[in-house]
């Protein structure tokens, strides 16, 4: 599919042509010639204006709206049934979305962005603790269970006290890995 800008240079050399054609002013219709003739035209050195690089339209704030209530299917549906009239408030939304879209990038280019130091990746810490599940099932595999099927058995047998357990472990653990990665981050 073509871009908008050279749909529009096409169309514009075609209409070049056909007045050319409606004058009879063509007699050779080999390439060279015909090129010859758009480039005199110098239909190619005009700058075509795209409207709006935001494909914010009616439907989009339509959905926005909706979306919450109805399937993609039934808004569809809906849309096209709905008449001009039920549309333009959508379309003045969506205009709006659009101004909006231009003011936004509009500031972000404008602002100065600071660069701070980030902390180093660290694969260990992790952002909240680990499962009772996994927490007992590292434990048994430390100790040389690796039959997963036992494990199970066992966790599945597991009293509530003995939770409570592994539980503390996961949070002990978690709270010891997050400690030594805010001291690499300060003494990096």
């Amino acid at each position: 599919m073509a871009s908008k800008v050279s749909t529009d240079y096409v169309c514009a050399a075609l209409e070049i042509l056909s007045c050319k054609l409606q004058n009879n002013n063509i007699i050779d219709f080999s390439y060279e010639n015909l090129k010859k003739i758009i480039d005199e035209s110098k239909i190619l050195e005009n700058k075509i204006k795209i409207t709006s690089k935001s494909k914010m339209g009616g439907w989009h704030a339509f959905i926005s709206e909706n979306r919450k209530h109805d399937n993609m299917k039934n808004l569809g549906e809906k849309w096209k049934l709905m008449s001009e009239e039920e549309k333009q408030p959508y379309n003045t939304k969506a205009l709006q979305m659009r101004e909006a879209d231009k003011i936004k990038k509009t500031n972000t280019q404008n602002k100065i962005i600071f660069k701070t130091k980030t902390p180093p990746k660290n694969s260990n810490i992790v952002e909240k603790p680990k499962s009772l599940w996994i927490t007992f099932k590292e434990i048994e595999q430390s100790n040389g269970n690796t039959d997963i099927a036992n494990i199970k058995e066992k966790y599945g047998n597991l009293s509530s006290d003995e939770k409570e357990i592994f539980k503390e472990i996961s949070l002990r653990n978690f709270l010891k890995n997050k400690s030594e990665y805010q001291k690499s981050i300060i003494n990096s």
